[in-house]
């Protein structure tokens, strides 16, 4: 299930995907923890589907151009 998968999966081939059977009674959470556990990388960006951002941030972050030091 979810919005239009089938269709994201195609666009973005090179990009892992993670799906959580139980998302209509666990939601986002368990669904970042399922993502979190399936890969070993250090560098994940995690979204939610609603949320609106201007391209600049997605650009910054890719060119690790943000600091993630507090």
């Amino acid at each position: 299930m979810g919005y239009r998968k089938e269709e994201i999966i195609k666009r973005f081939p090179a990009l892992t995907f993670v799906y959580n059977p139980d998302f209509e009674t666990t939601n986002t959470s368990k669904s970042l923890m399922l993502a979190l556990q399936s890969t070993k990388k250090d560098d994940i960006l995690w979204l939610n589907g609603d949320v609106c951002l201007d391209k600049e941030v997605i650009s910054r972050v890719r060119e690790d151009e943000i600091s993630t030091e507090i």
